[in-house]
């Protein structure tokens, strides 16, 4: 509980350092909240590495079609993510690190 409380904290000033100024509607959006329930449901749920590798498959997909295409297409990440969920569900019910461990545990 410690650990968490503490990479929870170091998470947030790291947030905090990026808006610059906190309130309450930039820190508690559902956007964000929806983002991190995503990272931990396909990386794997219930693992340690999965939400981890949750956020390393989400976090570029969120970054490169703002930093291509700007405001000509503003919420394609979200069609994105809901393809990349719907294919994880689908292909790897266990999340990305639960499917690559059964299948590595296998060989």
């Amino acid at each position: 509980m410690v650990i968490s409380s503490f990479l929870a904290a170091v998470i947030g000033t790291f947030y905090a350092q990026y808006l610059v100024y906190i309130d309450p509607s930039s820190a508690i959006r559902i956007q964000i909240a929806v983002q991190v329930a995503l990272f931990a449901i396909v990386g794997g749920v219930g693992t340690t590495l999965g939400p981890a590798i949750g956020a390393m498959i989400f976090i570029p997909i969120t970054i490169a079609p703002r930093a291509k295409l700007g405001t000509a297409a503003p919420g394609l990440h979200m069609i994105i993510y809901g393809v990349i969920l719907m294919a994880v569900l689908l292909y790897m019910p266990q999340g990305v690190y639960g499917t690559l461990r059964e299948r590595w545990k296998s060989t």
